[in-house]
């Protein structure tokens, strides 16, 4: 079996791919990558797969057994990308597809659902079999940077008393690895969930537990929430998106106890104190915490080495190889890897002149913001983010 996975250099497609050698190591792995360089480390064939481009989407598939279509994490016509994919493996006799999409598909009131909602109807017309799998939120939505809402004393979110079954990422890849290489015949849609839900007074008091502090939460309404994001550097159309996901979640909409995932993974979900180290220091009130704020709230294990112009994250700066404390040379942590993913990876970024790649992922000076660094959702949000084209502005990576 050929299983071709698109978005393989991704967060979730990485893991994907490692997911397929464990679960599948007699199939043949290929990814499809815009840029079949940044895939050379995956340790599979690369194959160059450009949504945009359809000669290059039809030799990507060609000979393909399933196709693994990762929901794109760009703005721009979302929806028309997956049909583009859809259409393609269609025209090649591609097997099967497997989509990942949201959870409760149409019945899901969230602003991302509407172009999953489409891209499934594509795959109904298409004639091709095909799996949906519905995946929840990543728990490291909420999770990322944990170490920025200690030194902050709080969270802050929409979600009220709302439940959250979320799941790690490692395990909507796991079960993606599974259906794709299921040779069962059939279309199948599955609603994917953690085992556990949790609130985030839940999170509040699990950190506190953690770090000896006490970490309360604090509830906004959407519109509050949005703002707030936006104050912190979010794109106005990714501060609505996560802020909309959350007044919703307060409604049950990020909730489901159905227990599909951990049937088709064939073990239980991450739990959550698990998926954010809780029981490793990582986030702590002693020697960590310290290092923690040394490092700025919220903030990747990334360096960087800037060479000109600055990077922002959070309050730290920098200059010329030299952080806002003073720390000298390429040891300029105060740079978060990438742009806030999350809910409470609440530090302003902005993409531009810092040249190493975990610090402007997509490219080194993208104020221009050409066609490949148009505004995309984190792809710690993308299980699955559709929405509407969203203005030009700086690039999210």
């Amino acid at each position: 079996m050929r299983i071709g996975v698109t978005g393989a250099t991704g967060q979730l497609g990485r893991l994907a791919v490692a997911a397929l050698g464990r679960r599948a190591p007699e199939a043949e792995v290929v990814a499809l990558v815009r840029d079949p360089d940044r895939a050379a480390d995956l340790g599979v064939p690369a194959r160059r797969a450009d949504y945009r481009d359809p000669a290059s989407l039809a030799r990507a598939v060609a000979g393909l057994d399933v196709v693994a279509l990762i929901s794109s994490n760009d703005f721009d016509d979302r929806a028309g990308q997956h049909r583009a994919v859809i259409g393609a493996s269609a025209a090649a006799g591609v097997g099967r597809i497997v989509y990942t999409s949201i959870l409760k598909g149409e019945a899901s009131p969230l602003m991302l659902a509407a172009d999953h909602v489409a891209t499934e109807a594509a795959l109904r017309a298409s004639g091709l079999a095909h799996t949906i799998l519905r995946n929840g939120w990543y728990t490291e939505n909420y999770t990322a940077a944990l170490a920025g809402a200690v030194q902050a004393g709080g969270l802050i979110g929409a979600a009220g008393e709302g439940r959250l079954s979320t799941a790690a990422r490692a395990d909507y890849a796991e079960a993606l690895a599974v259906a794709a290489a299921d040779a069962t015949p059939g279309n199948r849609v599955h609603e994917l969930a953690g085992d556990a839900a949790w609130t985030m007074a839940d999170l509040a008091a699990e950190v506190s537990q953690a770090t000896g502090r006490q970490i309360g939460y604090t509830d906004l309404s959407p519109e509050a929430y949005a703002a707030a994001l936006g104050g912190f550097g979010l794109p106005e159309v990714i501060a609505r998106a996560i802020a909309d996901a959350d007044g919703h979640a307060r409604n049950g909409a990020l909730f489901d106890e159905s227990g599909t995932l951990s049937a088709l993974i064939g073990r239980p979900t991450t739990p959550l104190a698990a998926a954010w180290g809780a029981g490793d220091g990582s986030v702590s009130s002693g020697a960590g915490a310290r290092a923690s704020r040394r490092r700025g709230p919220g903030l990747g294990r990334g360096r960087c080495t800037p060479q000109r112009g600055k990077a922002v994250a959070s309050r730290r700066v920098c200059r010329r190889g030299r952080s806002s404390s003073g720390a000298g040379g390429e040891a300029c942590a105060g740079v978060a890897p990438g742009p806030p993913t999350g809910p409470f990876e609440l530090r302003r970024w902005r993409g531009g002149m810092c040249r190493r790649p975990a610090c402007c992922p997509a490219k080194p000076a993208c104020r221009a913001c050409p066609q490949e660094c148009r505004p995309r959702i984190p792809q710690a949000l993308d299980q699955p983010p559709p929405g509407p084209a969203g203005p030009r502005g700086p690039c999210l990576g």
